[in-house]
């Protein structure tokens, strides 16, 4: 926090990129020194997202709401093929985006790159069988998103 509030006092722009399930508490003090927060949604149905996290998504849904109560906000989501690419399931963060006010949807295609940081941690690496949707099915989501009226990009 306090690198962010010394940014903040020299006039730079501040982020946070988060996946949300920090405390509320955390997510206040941080929010007052931040310009724009990229707030990764990996599932809305929370059965999912705790099988295939660990963790269920309510506080983190609730962390979003309140983040973007205080700041911008990018939605971003880490597509893994089979796990998130439903058009229901897209169409369902579109209108999640709309309804608190996102400017962006960021569709984030699945890589290894969290391999080796899982290596270097020493923790077993949860997404061993996790594929990126094909470049059909992104530019499908990514027009479903469009349908909804926010912007959208892929890989940013």
């Amino acid at each position: 926090r306090l690198l962010l509030e010394a940014c903040k006092k020299e006039g730079r722009h501040t982020a946070l990129e988060t996946a949300g399930a920090g405390s509320s508490a955390d997510l206040e003090r941080v929010l007052k020194c931040v310009d724009l927060v990229l707030f990764d949604i990996k599932h809305l149905d929370s059965k999912r997202h705790a099988k295939t996290t660990g963790v269920p998504n309510a506080r983190i849904l609730a962390n979003l709401r309140k983040a973007a109560s205080q700041s911008r906000i990018w939605l971003r989501i880490p597509l893994i093929a089979g796990f998130n690419d439903s058009e229901r399931h897209i169409q369902e963060v579109a209108r999640l985006g709309v309804e608190i006010g996102a400017e962006k949807i960021s569709l984030l295609p699945y890589h290894e790159g969290g391999k080796s940081k899982s290596e270097q941690l020493g923790i077993a690496y949860a997404y061993c069988s996790g594929k990126s949707p094909g470049e059909k099915r992104i530019k499908k989501l990514q027009s479903l998103i469009l349908q909804s009226g926010l912007k959208v990009g892929v890989g940013s």
